[in-house]
């Protein structure tokens, strides 16, 4: 995925990390990323579209962070490919925010990634302090949904919101 390339090209990876980039005990990603652009159909395209968040969704969500959890097992390092944080953290922290933003129950199944998120937030304050400042705008979004209903959006259909 970009990310694993970016992460190369960062120097994240040692040479042939590509053979190994879809098999937890090597270091590599498994694609959770991937896992998490489908959830975000439950938990911010609801927030601007017309998506509704339901038991199938939220499925997903859960099936996304079972593998997100048995990764962490199988990997057994503090960040998602090592010991220290590097670019394959971020696109899972940016998920994790957006859970945590509409109060997704994620802590008690899965402990792993609560311990991997609160380990993130523990030891890196000021990019927390980034992230939780985008996680208070989503928060925002989320009791208040802004109008989009003049948008000819050309993929995702908009909200007809009651007028007040």
């Amino acid at each position: 995925d970009s990310y694993n390339q970016a992460a190369a090209k960062a120097g994240d990876y040692e040479p042939g990390w590509e053979s190994r980039a879809w098999h937890p005990t090597s270091g590599g990603s498994i694609g959770i990323t991937a896992g998490f652009v489908g959830a975000n159909i439950c938990t911010m395209l609801p927030i601007f579209f017309d998506y509704p968040r339901n038991a199938l969704g939220m499925k997903k969500v859960h099936m996304a962070l079972e593998v997100f959890e048995e990764y962490l097992k199988r990997v057994g390092k503090k960040y998602v490919v090592a010991d220290h944080l590097t670019i394959a953290d971020f696109p899972l922290i940016t998920s994790m925010i957006c859970l945590e933003a509409i109060e997704f129950p994620f802590d008690k199944r899965f402990p792993l990634i609560n311990t991997w998120y609160n380990t993130f937030k523990i030891e890196n304050p000021e990019l927390w302090a980034i992230a939780d400042g985008g996680m208070k705008m989503i928060k925002q979004f989320e009791k208040n949904p802004p109008d989009l209903s003049h948008l000819n959006h050309p993929i995702h259909p908009t909200k007809k919101l009651a007028k007040h």
